[in-house]
């Protein structure tokens, strides 16, 4: 969101963000992601590092490139790495700005080689003004598995995305869409989605802020042999102070209940984290 503020006065320079977390996940289980063991789930400290750094090439091309990291003492089998490098090219039209990136992906899981995708991303914007935006994006990933363990993750997904974003004085509100198609190897891994998220920012003086979300996510499973149906619902609430310097440290909590017509894939999660991040 952050580097999304930052998109059309800094095209020309390089520019990046450095985040660090720490905390506790009381239901360390990925099921918000596909391919991985539903049904299993562990208590352990969490930490996480995400990077990401876009700049200019060659050509009128940028390059977009990020880093995930998280580790669980507790549950090293779900420690997970993805590092995600393409090229970005954008077009500017006045109040729109279409862009077009192509990238490749890379991850391990558990310390073991997980995925390899190739993603393709093309996003419109519209701007409503100096305070408010509109967007459609459309991605889509052809995913494959990189050990033979994990082959029912391969096949392809497919996004769309609405959303809407404003920002006031001393407040910020973004409005988000999603539909979501998957075509896995695996009927488990196949999900139908549709999502509808929304984050609302209040700050508080120059240098603290409060940061809330709300999401709620629906899920089809329907290639199953019995056909499994699932609701998603997440809440957060973020602490931020930010310095005079580009630092920002926070604090937050997650709440998140998954409701299944399989009570294994039933479950509820507690997070809470303590962290910083930079930009650049």
């Amino acid at each position: 969101s952050q580097l999304t503020e930052l998109e059309r006065d800094t095209r020309s320079d390089w520019y990046g963000l450095v985040g660090v977390q720490a905390g506790y996940d009381d239901n360390v289980a990925l099921r918000d992601s596909l391919g991985l063991p539903a049904g299993v789930s562990a208590e352990s400290p969490t930490a996480d590092l995400f990077v990401t750094l876009r700049g200019p090439l060659p050509g009128g091309f940028e390059l977009d490139a990020s880093l995930y990291a998280v580790t669980y003492t507790d549950a090293d089998e779900f420690d997970q790495v993805e590092l995600r490098v393409g090229a970005l090219y954008t077009i500017d039209r006045g109040d729109w700005r279409h862009r077009g990136g192509l990238y490749g992906v890379a991850g391990t899981t558990g310390g073991s080689s997980f995925n390899r995708e190739a993603n393709l991303d093309l996003r419109s914007t519209r701007y409503l003004g100096d305070d408010a935006a509109f967007e459609l994006r459309l991605r889509y990933d052809e995913i494959k598995s990189a050990q033979l363990v994990f082959d029912g993750i391969e096949g392809s997904r497919s996004r769309l995305d609405l959303r809407y974003r404003w920002n006031g004085v001393g407040h910020s509100l973004a409005v988000r869409l999603g539909l979501e198609d998957n075509d896995r190897r695996d009927a488990n891994a196949s999900p139908s989605r549709q999502r509808v998220q929304a984050d609302y920012g209040y700050q508080l003086n120059d240098r603290w802020g409060l940061e809330s979300t709300v999401s709620f996510r629906t899920s089809d499973y329907d290639d199953l042999a019995v056909r499994r149906t699932e609701d998603l619902f997440s809440a957060a609430l973020r602490v931020v102070y930010e310095t005079g310097s580009a630092w920002q440290f926070s604090g937050s909590y997650q709440y998140s209940k998954n409701d299944s017509s399989d009570q294994v894939y039933s479950y509820d999660r507690n997070l809470l984290t303590l962290g910083f991040q930079r930009l650049f």
